[in-house]
């Protein structure tokens, strides 16, 4: 018997599968530009939610607190472009 088994760079919890779908062809230069900042912890997205509106967050598990890199609503998940979103990364890194 034999499984097929997905390795991926990031972890994705709690995400839609469209949402999911839309943010896995990022996820090199995603890596990539935290890579450039030295930054080597696993990040992960995952879903929150504020004021009862559903959030997609970019987490990076820091001790002793995660951080939040990106926080959008899933209708811009599935919209935005990959230099959009890494910019976006890289505003949040400095």
């Amino acid at each position: 018997m034999t499984d097929d088994a997905e390795v991926t760079m990031m972890l994705y919890k709690y995400l839609l599968p469209d949402e999911e779908a839309a943010l896995k062809p990022m996820e090199s230069a995603i890596i990539h530009t935290l890579l450039g900042k030295s930054i080597t912890a696993r990040p992960f997205w995952t879903s929150s939610s504020e004021s009862g509106a559903r959030r997609v967050q970019l987490v990076l598990p820091n001790r002793p607190e995660a951080r939040i890199l990106l926080n959008m609503a899933p209708e811009e998940i599935v919209s935005i472009s990959q230099d959009d979103l890494v910019a976006g990364l890289s505003q949040s890194l400095t």
